[in-house]
């Protein structure tokens, strides 16, 4: 019922002033946004979404129902789609690329960010519903021989200047980056002073391969009462 309140006054400005969109709706949620995009005539979903900010456009593109969201791509320029993509997480690009015809994901593809595209080619190798296909390239890692200050320092400049969808657990590796171990915020702000990630990681493990079915992945989740699953 909101969404459909204000679609014409988004009409009105899109039609007068597209430059004052973004500061008249600064302060709604991408989720809200998306409603009022799904409640414009289809011919205006583009100039809805270019009249606001890449990243914030970005946000209200992974709240689009699959079939708008698909409809924006398409009717794009391939530059446009490109970098509203490149703002997205890495698995919520893919699953998003996945959604388009082959021909007009690649040509998408090929315009954003070559570390992005790299990125993105690995997760389309696996099937949607694994997980491969489900998992996140954004997680936080420190190896277990550095100090949880060190450690505390690592994760809030990351949350200042990176995003990372699993800020919430920390995973401990070894020289060589492999894991180790795992703790969460919680336990990484309540560790004692001076202690080192390997005295207050745990050990145990529970991880899946990239091909496991996303059944088995929400199984494991739950028996163990998992807020994530390295993969």
């Amino acid at each position: 019922p909101v969404a459909a309140l204000l679609a014409p006054d988004i009409l009105d400005l899109l039609e007068e002033d597209p430059s004052s969109v973004a500061l008249e709706t600064e302060e709604m949620h991408p989720a809200d946004l998306a409603d009022v995009a799904e409640a414009l005539p289809e011919e205006r979903l583009v100039a809805f979404l270019t009249a606001l900010p890449t990243a914030r456009a970005a946000d209200v593109l992974e709240y689009l129902s699959e079939d708008m969201r698909s409809l924006a791509l398409e009717a794009m320029s391939t530059r446009q789609a490109a970098a509203l993509v490149t703002e997205m997480t890495p698995d919520d690009r893919a699953d998003v690329l996945e959604e388009l015809e082959e021909e007009r994901a690649e040509e998408i593809l090929q315009e954003i960010p070559a570390a992005a595209r790299a990125e993105t080619e690995a997760l389309l190798q696996y099937e949607p519903d694994s997980a491969g296909g489900r998992m996140t390239t954004e997680f936080v890692s420190a190896p277990e021989a550095i100090t949880v200050e060190e450690a505390l320092h690592r994760v809030r400049v990351l949350a200042r200047t990176e995003r990372r969808e699993a800020l919430y657990t920390v995973y401990t590796t070894d020289a060589a980056g492999r894991l180790l171990g795992v703790l969460s915020l919680r336990e990484l702000l309540a560790a004692p002073e001076g202690a080192h990630l390997a005295d207050v990681a745990w050990t145990d493990v529970q991880t899946v391969l990239p091909t496991a079915p996303q059944a088995d992945v929400v199984r494991l989740a739950s028996d163990y009462d998992l807020v994530a699953v390295p993969v």
